[in-house]
């Protein structure tokens, strides 16, 4: 089974996220948009597990064939995304969310444009956390190796 992309775990964060709001929503009508979204999120990441365990198979097959070289350049497009995160993909990955956030809760209205915005901030804070880690442990590398 092919491991989680990043992409993949983009997708199934944001449905989640989506159901949630569904499920505080109070009219049946937003209910049902949250709802229809969060099930494309699912949808799309659905394919990129689908396509992640595709180049799974075709770099395994390629392996067993040790006749014919890979052509220059080529690599699996989702090799890197199927390592484990990095803080540095945490990082884009909260932003990435904070953003889809803050565009949903502009086109919102009251206590829903509320709580997108309030969604968008923490997913903000998150990644300003992490940044400011990253600086601390490479401020200790640097430090270390004086």
């Amino acid at each position: 089974m092919a491991k989680t992309s990043l992409v993949e775990m983009r997708f199934r964060l944001r449905a989640e996220e989506l159901r949630t709001v569904a499920g505080t929503a109070t009219q049946a009508q937003n209910r049902q948009f949250l709802i229809n979204i969060a099930a494309d999120y699912e949808s799309l990441a659905n394919r990129a597990e689908l396509l992640a365990a595709l180049n799974e198979r075709v770099a395994r097959t390629d392996s067993r064939d040790a006749g014919s070289p890979e052509p220059e350049g080529a690599e699996n497009v989702l090799e890197q995304d199927s390592k484990s995160l990095t803080l540095d993909d945490k990082v884009q990955l909260y932003r990435d969310m904070a953003a889809d956030a803050s565009v949903l809760g502009g086109a919102a209205e009251g206590w829903t444009r509320k709580g997108w915005v309030a969604l968008s901030e923490s997913w903000t804070k998150l990644a300003d956390d992490l940044e400011d880690e990253l600086k601390h442990r490479w401020w200790r590398k640097v430090d270390a190796a004086k």
